[in-house]
């Protein structure tokens, strides 16, 4: 029984495993270039400290102002792990990018090399 894809069309059948590095590499470039925007909005979440709120809410607004002192923590927090989340992912997609490029170079040189030893 073969398999079939939505269209109606059979998947070409293939052997090994097949990567197209200049997508997984720009995908590691975008995701590194994403988490520069979400260092930024960290570091600018961080900056707005809600303690300057303090004198405008008052002694009758402190029980807020610690509970969003708190969310704006957590806030902060979710960012930069978001940010280190998508820097590691852009790495990690850059280096499997180059190797399955080493890799397949590696291969050829070695057949290459046999090719020529007969």
């Amino acid at each position: 029984m073969s398999e079939h894809t939505p269209g109606g069309t059979t998947p070409p059948q293939r052997d090994g495993v097949e990567a197209d590095t200049e997508i997984i590499a720009a995908f590691g470039r975008t995701a590194t270039d994403l988490a520069g925007h979400v260092d930024v909005a960290a570091a600018t979440t961080r900056n707005a400290d809600p303690a300057a709120l303090a004198p405008i809410l008052g002694a009758v607004g402190a029980d807020f102002l610690a509970v969003f002192t708190e969310a704006h923590r957590r806030h902060v927090a979710d960012l930069t792990r978001i940010g280190d989340t998508l820097s590691a992912m852009g790495s990690v997609a850059v280096l499997t990018a180059a190797a399955y490029d080493r890799s397949v170079d590696e291969f050829a040189a070695g057949v290459r090399a046999a090719g020529s030893d007969t």
